[in-house]
């Protein structure tokens, strides 16, 4: 149901109750007010007769009586007399016969009385009739006769019953037109404007800001809420507009940096095949030169001709390297049991750990469970790890594989969605620059080793492309840790067919 109509239908519930009440009050007051008129009338007339009876009988004349109560007939046809004797008899009468059981009754009534009238109201609502009975006293003052008075009231009951309906009408009047002006209130003053800001708030959800104008003659409260809640649109069409330039101006800066990020990329990838290239290039060209003028020495011509193959050699597997990293070859997956995928890489570094006399442990949770991912890509993520950790730990050390089960993201509560790998030795460390710039490609701490700076980096782009995320802690002297997380199904999975 509508405002407006309730609010209608309140005021005009109210408004009946209200002067439905006053109406009763007016036609109680009415019926009141008249039957007192009335009963004044009858008193008067009452006294009149009393005085031309009370004379005519006390001079024994009862056809003086008799004339006295025809003649007030003829003057008063609504008005009929009744004179008893002592005895109760009707000895003059300017009635009906049927009226004479009650009017008899009403005399004996008087006679057991005061010297008070008696007077008395009958007949259905509001009244028929009107009684008045008193007693006539004798010279002696004795009881001489009783006097019965009928006022016929049918003119005053007309009177009274067209007073009610006029009454009745007037409020009746009075509510349709209360009714209507707050019909027309609530239409013009509650649902229209209501209406208004309804449609208002359906074209803002719809993503529409146009605004309404606001009447400025409006200043109750629901002018005052739409005058409002236009201002609410217009701050909210301005945010939005300010909101699309600055999402424009963040897409054209992240591209820019996008931009910059590859000119970064380029220059490092060239700064360090400059660096990884040069030296190998500058070691053939020595050995060519020296091969050059060794041409009749052939232990001196087979030296340099090995050490040209070594470079070589060295500058081709840079550029495969190279080449891996910058290729995005897209990932074979398959689901698989992670603890064969981490036996397999154990199983091939167990011989060179064994030899430097350093002990490797690996540790698979039982509730682990099988993941999608690209088989090889993860043992090379792995197996680069490990050598890392070989390269990095002392004879004596210890170096830790570990899988369990984790739930990703990381905080959140609810069954493990993911799988945990960490690598672990108590090697030489690395300091906080070598952990910031670790997945930097080009750099390393193991040049002098035959390191070229992509291992990290390409396990970190392997991992991204499974939708994990790989972190290093590490303390100088005190060993690294590198922790791989990899969801169960990632990303890359949805909507490509495993095998």
């Amino acid at each position: 149901m509508r405002l407006s109509s309730k609010l209608s239908l309140a005021v005009g519930a109210t408004s009946i109750a209200v002067v439905g009440v006053y109406g009763a009050y007016q036609i109680r007051q009415e019926k009141k007010d008249l039957s007192q008129a009335i009963e004044r009338e009858v008193r008067l007339l009452g006294s009149a007769v009393r005085m031309a009876v009370q004379n005519a009988l006390r001079d024994q004349q009862i056809d003086d009586v008799r004339a006295t109560l025809a003649s007030m007939e003829a003057v008063q046809p609504s008005l009929d007399v009744y004179v008893f004797d002592r005895q109760r008899n009707l000895i003059a009468a300017s009635g009906w016969e049927p009226h004479l059981p009650l009017v008899r009754d009403l005399a004996a009534a008087a006679e057991a009385s005061d010297d008070a009238p008696l007077y008395k109201l009958l007949g259905p609502d509001p009244f028929s009739r009107a009684l008045l009975a008193f007693r006539l006293q004798d010279q002696q003052g004795e009881l001489g006769a009783t006097v019965v008075v009928v006022k016929d009231l049918d003119e005053a009951r007309r009177d009274m019953l067209r007073t009610r309906f006029s009454i009745w009408l007037s409020i009746l009047g009075l509510l349709f037109a209360i009714w209507g002006v707050v019909y027309l209130l609530g239409h013009f003053q509650i649902k229209r404007p209501l209406a208004a800001m309804i449609a208002m708030m359906r074209s803002l959800r719809a993503g529409q800001y146009a605004l309404r104008p606001h009447s400025r003659a409006s200043r109750d409260e629901i002018g005052e809420a739409i005058g409002e809640f236009n201002a609410l649109v217009g701050e909210l069409r301005e945010a939005r507009t300010r909101l699309a330039h600055e999402e424009e101006a963040r897409r054209e800066l992240e591209q820019g940096l996008l931009r910059v990020d590859k000119l970064i990329t380029v220059g490092q990838l060239a700064a360090g095949l400059a660096h990884e290239i040069g030296s190998p290039l500058q070691i053939l060209n020595g050995r060519a030169r020296a091969l050059l003028d060794s041409a009749e020495r052939p232990d001196e011509v087979r030296r340099h001709a090995e050490i040209l193959v070594a470079q070589t050699e060295r500058v081709a597997h840079i550029v495969e390297q190279l080449l891996s990293y910058s290729r995005r070859v897209p990932p074979h997956l398959a689901e698989c049991d992670l603890r064969s995928v981490l036996e397999g890489v154990v199983e091939l570094v167990e011989y060179p750990a064994r030899r430097k006399g350093i002990k490797l442990e690996l540790q698979v949770a039982n509730a682990l469970r099988p993941v999608v991912v690209d088989r090889d890509r993860i043992q090379q993520v792995v197996l680069n790890l490990i050598n890392n950790a070989l390269r990095a730990t002392p004879s004596g050390g210890h170096i830790s594989v570990d899988a369990a089960p984790c739930v990703l993201p990381p905080g959140t509560d609810g069954e493990p969605a993911g799988a945990r790998i960490v690598v672990q030795d108590n090697g030489c460390g690395m300091s906080e620059e070598a952990q910031r710039r670790a997945f930097e490609p080009f750099f390393t701490t193991a040049a002098d080793s035959g390191g070229t700076g992509l291992g990290l980096a390409t396990a970190r782009m392997i991992v991204l492309e499974h939708g994990g995320h790989i972190a290093v802690e590490s303390r100088s002297g005190a060993g690294s840790r590198f922790t791989i997380e990899l969801p169960l199904r990632p990303p890359i999975a949805l909507g490509r067919e495993t095998t």
